[in-house]
């Protein structure tokens, strides 16, 4: 696969989810250019903090029952993982849980720590094949994908899920064209199937390159995530 990130500028998203359950979901997920002032290769960083929350009684309040925070780096160059920290604290029949990860990546090894919701830390030290991407920076690495034509193509990506430590095949098959609303105007859009395990979406992007997430659709519930 060929990649090109050039064009590629800061930019935020703003995304909402309607859960199953009356839950609603918010993440601000933003990414940036970092410039390396010694002469080093550029870096791309993705930053998001989520919360959910439920309706209580009074229809006017919502109550938190999950947060998180992530941090992930990674080459502008090649893609290639440069470090991933992050954290997600949840209730659960009123008590509070909390997983944590903190890995970084250097000569083909990912090192660092993975803590559980019981408080249990694992040691992560292991071969990282080349190619590997880093898994919620799969958008942006199919967004830099150049082919021509892409609709109708189907393609892997081998990610690498930080939370726990272990390598993904995420495939996407890459549906047709089609428009999209978005902000109250309507966007040409790629609607791609994509396929990691057992879990299926839907997501569409701009067809611009390198190309921007605009919406998520959940298979298995309906759940529908816009970015704004």
């Amino acid at each position: 696969l060929r990649f090109d990130l050039s064009g590629f500028e800061d930019h935020r998203l703003d995304l909402s989810l309607h859960e199953p359950g009356g839950a609603t979901r918010h993440t601000r997920v933003t990414y940036r250019l970092i410039e390396d002032i010694a002469g080093g290769p550029p870096r791309i960083e993705r930053y998001v903090e989520g919360e959910s929350t439920l309706p209580q009684d009074d229809a006017q309040a919502r109550r938190t029952i999950r947060r998180e925070r992530h941090r992930s780096i990674m080459s502008a160059v090649d893609l290639s993982p440069v470090s991933a920290r992050g954290e997600v604290e949840w209730e659960a029949d009123g008590e509070w849980h909390r997983t944590a990860y903190d890995l970084h990546f250097a000569d083909g090894r990912v090192t660092g720590t993975i803590e559980d919701s019981t408080g249990v830390v694992r040691q992560v030290d292991r071969d990282v094949p080349a190619g590997i991407v880093l898994r919620d920076m799969r958008d942006i690495a199919f967004g830099a994908l150049v082919a021509d034509p892409l609709v109708g193509r189907s393609m892997e990506l081998r990610t690498f899920d930080a939370e726990a430590a272990e390598i993904r095949i995420d495939r996407f098959d890459i549906r047709r064209r089609t428009t999209l609303e978005v902000r109250g105007e309507q966007r040409d859009a790629l609607a791609v199937d994509i396929a990691s395990g057992l879990v299926n979406e839907r997501a569409y992007y701009s067809t611009e390159l390198p190309r921007r997430l605009l919406r998520h659709e959940d298979a298995g519930t309906g759940a529908v995530e816009d970015s704004q």
